[in-house]
């Protein structure tokens, strides 16, 4: 199981972000009130070579992922793969969930699902 990142920084990125890119080494991602996240261009090498084969070797542990159907970060797809790779393995999609889940939009789903997940242990 070998997950790259599979995107190209021009379908990702705009093209003002990738200039400064070029000239900083850094792309500005969001920025959540005064908090800035920024992508380098080291980040986004790794995460174009992202190798997730070190995840086959959990084979006691309980595993659960929460991805979101609307997610335009991390393909829904990719949890999928993922949920495939570990057993035992509990997978909870969002229906209209994306990368951070709305924010509070769906927090008594998710809520819900982490609490029911850590009482069967």
């Amino acid at each position: 199981f070998y997950l790259p990142g599979n995107f190209s920084e021009q379908d990702r990125f705009t093209k003002e972000q990738l200039q400064d890119l070029e000239t900083t080494g850094k792309i500005l991602l969001e920025t959540r009130g005064q908090k800035r996240h920024y992508a380098t261009k080291q980040d986004i090498k790794d995460k174009k070579t992202l190798n997730s084969s070190l995840a086959r070797g959990i084979q006691t542990s309980r595993v659960l992922t929460i991805h979101g159907d609307a997610d335009d970060v991390v393909d829904v797809s990719s949890a999928y793969k993922f949920a495939d790779t570990i057993k035992p393995h509990k997978l909870k999609i969002i229906k209209g969930g994306d990368h951070a889940f709305n924010g509070l939009r769906h927090m008594d789903e998710l809520t819900n699902t982490i609490s029911a997940f850590v009482e069967r242990t």
